[in-house]
């Protein structure tokens, strides 16, 4: 579910700040199966960065497409 996932996200971005790791990925998937809203675990995601993020993460954006392009996001991790 959604709020499984912004769990699971809230925690993987605090442990990679703990671990002064520089950058991460996150990698929702495409949302070929959402329908015609679009890809809704990527939208809820970016919410929740854009939101509660700010404290761990410099920035944010979709990622480079070897690293899986508009199916996962790369951020930038605060040091």
């Amino acid at each position: 579910t959604r709020d499984e996932a912004i769990k699971i996200v809230q925690k993987f971005v605090i442990d990679c700040y703990h671990k002064n790791f520089r950058s991460a990925l996150i990698i929702t998937g495409k949302g070929h199966h959402s329908g015609n809203q679009g890809p809704v675990l990527k939208r809820e995601v970016q919410l929740w960065l854009e939101r509660n993020g700010k404290q761990y993460i410099s920035d944010f954006h979709t990622a480079p497409a070897r690293f899986g392009g508009s199916g996962a996001i790369w951020l930038n991790i605060k040091y």
